[in-house]
């Protein structure tokens, strides 16, 4: 398994989808320095997570990103949790 795919940021994995932090720069018209700066934060603006949803469903093949994709996945374990 790919180390990238096991970590808890979840940019980090959305990143690896797209193949290159440069790849998903281009996909949304933004500067590789910006997807590197998202990643080294482990999150992307909330005015950004449309266009790279966008993105991902214009990939041959389309990548299937939802919202919650762009949360760590403890977060979304204690967030199930507590609906329980």
């Amino acid at each position: 398994m790919d180390t990238m795919m096991e970590t808890d940021n979840p940019i980090e994995r959305i990143v690896v989808q797209f193949g290159d932090s440069q790849a998903l720069a281009r996909q949304i018209g933004r500067g590789k320095s910006t997807v590197f700066e998202w990643v080294a934060k482990g999150r992307v603006p909330v005015q950004n997570i449309g266009n790279v949803i966008m993105a991902g469903r214009r990939m041959n093949p389309p990548i299937d990103l939802e919202p919650n994709d762009f949360f760590p996945r403890r977060y979304r374990k204690q967030k199930r949790m507590l609906r329980s």
